[in-house]
């Protein structure tokens, strides 16, 4: 039963990165962002872009 559970964790996380490594590059680039970046530091980086 372990192994069942970990294989189906195994697959979701698979997944998960397969969903993400097929998205457009800016559309990967902005996730990786809005993940890492505090919301300051986000309208900080947007307006330096603009720039």
């Amino acid at each position: 039963m372990a192994d069942d559970a970990a294989w189906a964790v195994r697959e979701s996380a698979a997944g998960a990165l397969r969903s993400f490594l097929l998205l457009p590059l800016p559309a990967a680039a902005e996730r990786v962002l809005n993940l890492l970046l505090s919301v300051r530091r986000r309208d900080e980086l947007a307006a330096d872009l603009a720039d």
